[in-house]
């Protein structure tokens, strides 16, 4: 009968911890969909608001666009190609916003800055865009300090490591050259005159592309014989 007992207790407890990962496992899926739906209202409510491009009048969100950008950045990670097509138009609208305020301004560039430091590569890729269309709305009232803070920000990823990345960031510091001056083309200048004397990496070659080299060298070699001796 003890025997018996452990048994049971045994499956008992078995069952449980099958019971709790099931449980977990809707309460994530359900999270997911909670996610995703808020995800969906803001972009939807975002670029109702927004201006057009072609609009001047003031955006009623910008006052809260500083706090409303980290979560539209984050919906550029999700797995649904739809929202986050949408999510990158919006965030374009939201970078349209014109005439914010003095104080909302660096507010929003300091949510801009630290979604440039995402791990995914999509959020930074469209930082970028971001910020080349708000430093062009707002190019003469922007502080000396900001717009140096933008600098930095896309010479740093011109150097990131995906490559759509860095074909993005070419495209923003050109803009960005256009909009800075003399002053901002001198002080780049310099600095990509010193990655150009970097010297770059060896280039690798695989085992087996370095074996049909040396094959191929020593059947040439052969044929050089052959045709001295005949």
């Amino acid at each position: 009968h003890t025997h018996t007992g452990k048994k049971g207790g045994g499956g008992g407890w078995r069952g449980g911890v099958l019971s709790g990962k099931a449980s977990l496992r809707k309460l994530q899926r359900e999270r997911e969909v909670r996610v995703k739906n808020l995800r969906h209202s803001l972009v939807c409510v975002v670029t109702t608001v927004c201006p057009s491009f072609d609009a001047m009048y003031p955006c009623p969100l910008a006052a809260h666009l500083p706090c409303l950008l980290p979560s539209l950045f984050h919906a550029l990670e999700d797995q649904d190609p739809d929202l986050t097509r949408h999510a990158k138009g919006c965030a374009e609208l939201a970078a349209n916003t014109p005439m914010l305020g003095w104080n909302v301004l660096p507010q929003v560039l300091r949510s801009v800055h630290q979604a440039a430091t995402s791990s995914s590569w999509h959020v930074r890729a469209t930082v970028l865009p971001f910020l080349q269309i708000l430093v062009f709305r707002h190019q003469f009232v922007i502080r000396d300090s900001d717009m140096a803070a933008v600098q930095e920000t896309m010479i740093h990823l011109l150097s990131d490591s995906q490559v759509e990345v860095r074909e993005v960031a070419s495209d923003a510091v050109a803009v960005l050259v256009r909009i800075g001056g003399e002053a901002l083309v001198l002080g780049l200048r310099s600095k990509f005159a010193q990655w150009a004397k970097t010297p770059l990496p060896p280039k690798r070659v695989k085992a087996g592309q370095k074996g049909k080299k040396e094959g191929g060298g020593e059947e040439k070699e052969e044929g050089e014989r052959d045709r001295s001796g005949g």
